[in-house]
């Protein structure tokens, strides 16, 4: 028989889902809501079983026309939606905290159609029914494109009306040809890449696993045959190649186990996640980029083991700021859980840095503190913690007190006699630049607060003999290469030429200079002068 992707990939990949504790839902007999392809008796249990309730049979009937009205907007990017989702307000319809509680199933070329239009991923990923991810696959050494034909057809669904109800819908989208980056290539035609839907401005990410996520092999033979006939493909089973792509450890298999492992899923919905509203570019909506993800989970290992000074090393590119963002969502729950509450600073060195990540941060939907002077800032240091703001309908916006160092001075110090449990944490941006080992700006810094959490953010960490960053910040929390932030292409390859021996022989053709003769000082002075040397 002639292979296909099917029998390459997406069954094998279909069938691994099994191996993460998924459910296989077939379509045929399923009660299916075909405003947003809601699985309806899924639905109901899920909800009632996650809310520990008895919901009417009109209750949930509500709940599934809430989700199709709060989707159907085609300017939001599935804002109002997705802070329902994660919304703890009301009845919930997805378990952040308890993510095994919440049902996960995968269906096979699930159709999404309107009137005029319509699409079928390959795998549509459903929690508690809705569907909420979907994974398209490539077969490999595809010679129409590869995987940039996915992301040409996805940016052409991004473009039609009809599906933005289900793109609003939708967290997590995969992209896999079942093969291993190429990281020579520019433009990207193998691997497996994941994104969330952001219109038609959607950029796509590597992931690459730095923690092991156990797997079993075993699927139980029942069950392979039970998929295999609702596919319809049967003959593959006993083939060499069906089995080689059945293993856990091949590249799509891999990608599947490091986004949709359960707890994982549900910490990107929950954490990785944000609407980031620019004042220059207008509403994106963005996912954690796999580094970030691991810096996180580094942090709160080192935290849990007394850490209190650390420096994330994350190359220039990589966006230092967002993962300030995205860990003061975790910190602020991991500290509640301890009874403790959070207070955030992000510490700068000049003036236009302060105002470069005060933007960043309110466009990320923070409150931003102003700190207009050393008295402000010694005020805000000594008062407890500035309750963040409450906005319609209970939305939560976290407080985040961007600061200049030189604000720090031996008047700035906590009120260690406040009664409430406070954690003051301090981002350092830049912390290889101007956090000196001698100067006052640390001294003043570091005492301000010997309980405070100081974690520093840079790109090029000093290194030298004499004095290391990390002599001041305690070792490094993560880290997170030039090379690998080229190859995941967040950063551009710097090209060095050796442009001196063409530039020196214009020269000497300019100024009419024999060869093997000195330029002087006088004649590279008249040489900058000439039309030709300007051009």
């Amino acid at each position: 028989m002639k292979f296909n992707e099917d029998s390459r990939v997406k069954i094998p990949a279909l069938l691994h889902f099994r191996r993460l504790g998924y459910d296989y839902q077939p379509k045929k007999g399923a009660k299916i809501d075909i405003r947003n392809n809601i699985f309806v008796d899924v639905f109901k249990e899920s909800i009632n079983r996650i809310n520990n309730n008895s919901y009417s049979d009109k209750v949930i009937s509500e709940l599934i026309r809430e989700i199709a009205d709060l989707t159907n907007n085609s300017k939001d990017k599935g804002q109002a939606f997705f802070e329902r989702l994660t919304s703890n307000k009301g009845i919930k319809l997805i378990d952040l905290k308890e993510p095994l509680r919440n049902d996960f199933r995968v269906v096979s070329e699930l159709t999404f159609k309107k009137e005029r239009q319509e699409f079928r991923p390959d795998i549509t990923v459903l929690i508690n029914g809705i569907p909420l991810g979907f994974i398209e696959i490539k077969k490999p050494n595809n010679e129409e494109g590869g995987i940039q034909r996915e992301f040409r057809r996805m940016k052409y669904r991004a473009k039609i009306d009809e599906f933005v109800h289900f793109f609003n819908q939708f967290q997590l989208i995969g992209f896999s040809n079942n093969m291993p980056y190429n990281d020579e290539e520019r433009i990207k035609t193998q691997g497996s890449f994941y994104t969330t839907p952001n219109g038609t401005s959607i950029s796509y990410n590597h992931f690459r696993e730095e923690k092991e996520i156990p797997v079993s092999d075993y699927l139980p033979e029942d069950f392979i045959d039970y998929v295999l006939n609702d596919n319809s493909i049967m003959s593959i089973k006993d083939t060499p190649e069906f089995q080689t792509n059945l293993k856990p450890d091949t590249p799509c298999n891999k990608f599947i186990t490091s986004l949709f492992s359960k707890e994982r899923i549900i910490k990107i919905i929950r954490y990785g996640i944000v609407y980031v509203d620019s004042p220059r570019d207008g509403l994106h909506k963005h996912i954690i980029r796999y580094p970030q993800l691991f810096a996180i989970e580094a942090l709160i290992n080192k935290l849990d083991n007394g850490m209190k000074r650390g420096v994330v090393w994350h190359t220039q590119g990589s966006g230092k700021t967002a993962l300030a963002y995205f860990m003061t969502n975790v910190l602020r729950d991991y500290y509640q859980e301890k009874g403790i509450i959070t207070k955030f600073y992000f510490v700068v060195d000049r003036l236009d840095l302060l105002i470069q990540a005060s933007t960043e941060f309110s466009s990320r939907g923070m409150t931003i503190a102003p700190i207009n002077s050393r008295e402000d800032f010694t005020e805000n240091i000594k008062s407890p913690v500035i309750v963040p703001n409450v906005a319609d309908e209970g939305k939560y916006k976290e407080t985040m007190n961007v600061v200049n160092i030189q604000k720090f001075t031996e008047d700035s110090t906590v009120d260690k006699g406040l009664n409430k449990k406070i954690q003051r944490i301090y981002f350092l941006d830049e912390v290889h630049r101007s956090y000196k080992p001698k100067g006052t700006f640390l001294a003043n810094l570091l005492g301000a607060d010997p309980d405070g959490i100081f974690i520093g953010l840079t790109g090029t960490p000093i290194l030298k003999e004499e004095f290391k960053t990390t002599d001041l910040f305690h070792g490094y929390i993560h880290k997170y290469y030039y090379n690998k932030s080229i190859a995941d292409g967040y950063t551009l390859k710097i090209k060095k030429e050796n442009i001196s021996t063409k530039f020196k022989a214009n020269i000497r053709g300019i100024l009419n200079i024999k060869e093997g003769k000195e330029i002087s000082a006088k004649e590279w002075e008249e040489a900058t002068k000439e039309p030709v040397f300007v051009e």
